[in-house]
């Protein structure tokens, strides 16, 4: 009852063109100025919204609810544990969709059972696919860590927010929130092999995940005694963002597709130490910017060319008489192909 009535007032405050104003919980401690660059309006239609209901109280086992449509039940406990396992809200919310699609309902305290049921079947009818859902028995909890450790610092503990506006940092989260329960792992995994690149003297390490086929997460790991400054850092990391969104567009990604850029700067010096991130996102083929030839031959040699139809990075080959592509002005033999 308390659910409907929520929705009951949502409609109606919308109807009155007043509708409810929500606010990221980090926002509270900004000042009023700033903290109202974060409000987000319901303006729209939440009558489909499920109702979840998680029941506290230590009798709570065991009990029957029933099949309610629109409305899922869980123990204190096991909704904890879903949201440690699937740790993403949009997978949780299509966790809670999947449960109401196809009517699985258990007695409470009983939701590994449901999650077990539900991910058998998602098995059995993509055979050889990697199910959304987590195995709970081979979940990979460092790999997962690690990637929130990136979405964590979208919105940096220190307070410093380096945005010009909140829709980029909600563009920003949202990227990184609907990559699935599986991938998430995988990713983060990918992205601890890059920054112990940094152990072998690498100036920079990096790489590329295409995700869904459609967008792609750009990563790059670099030291910070490599730059006098970080704005070239970040202008370094910017061009290769750029050079990724472009390729992918010239080999067949859609227009509308998306590349996301994270640029980890490692630092270890006295008093200083951690992992500092850069974003950068770009967005369709408005965000495609022209890259001047000798500035993307010289960031194609040294980070390659990426083919989006067959999702290959190939190597520029570079002949010893040719001008070298660190815009020297040196051929190459007497360059950097020495």
């Amino acid at each position: 009852n308390q659910g409907l009535g929520t929705q009951r007032e949502l409609a109606r405050r919308q109807a009155l063109g007043t509708p409810i104003v929500v606010l990221p919980v980090r926002a509270y401690s900004l000042p009023a100025d700033v903290r109202s660059m974060y409000e987000c309006s319901v303006s729209h239609d939440t009558r489909e919204w499920p109702i979840i209901v998680v029941i506290d109280h230590p009798q709570a086992s065991e009990v029957d609810l029933g099949f309610v449509p629109g409305v899922v039940w869980f123990t204190f406990s096991d909704w904890c544990a879903l949201q440690r396992r699937l740790r993403s809200t949009s997978a949780v919310i299509e966790y809670v969709h999947r449960i109401l699609r196809g009517e699985h309902h258990v007695t409470l305290g009983h939701e590994s059972e449901r999650y077990a049921a539900m991910r058998n079947a998602e098995l059995e009818a993509n055979p050889g696919s990697l199910p959304y859902l987590v195995d709970k028995d081979t979940f990979d909890e460092l790999g997962t860590d690690i990637f929130h450790d990136v979405l964590d610092k979208v919105w940096p503990s220190d307070g410093i927010i380096p945005w010009t506006s909140a829709e980029e940092y909600r563009a920003i989260v949202e990227f990184l929130d609907v990559v699935p329960p599986q991938v998430q792992s995988g990713i983060g995994r990918w992205l601890l092999r890059k920054r112990s690149e940094m152990a072998s003297g690498r100036r920079i390490s990096s790489g590329l995940v295409v995700l869904d086929d459609r967008d792609r997460m750009v990563f790059a790991c670099s030291h910070y005694r490599h730059w006098a400054d970080e704005k070239d850092w970040l202008a370094e990391f910017t061009l290769l963002t750029s050079l990724r969104h472009v390729q992918a567009l010239e080999s067949g990604a859609a227009d509308d597709t998306t590349t996301l850029g994270v640029a980890a700067l490692v630092e270890s010096r006295s008093g200083k130490s951690g992992v500092s991130y850069i974003f950068v996102m770009l967005r369709g083929r408005e965000a495609s910017l022209e890259i001047p030839a000798a500035l993307r031959r010289s960031s194609e040699w040294q980070f390659g060319i990426h083919c989006h139809r067959d999702g290959t990075t190939r190597e520029v080959k570079v002949r010893r008489n040719e001008t070298c592509p660190c815009m020297s002005g040196k051929k190459f033999k007497r360059c950097c192909g020495k």
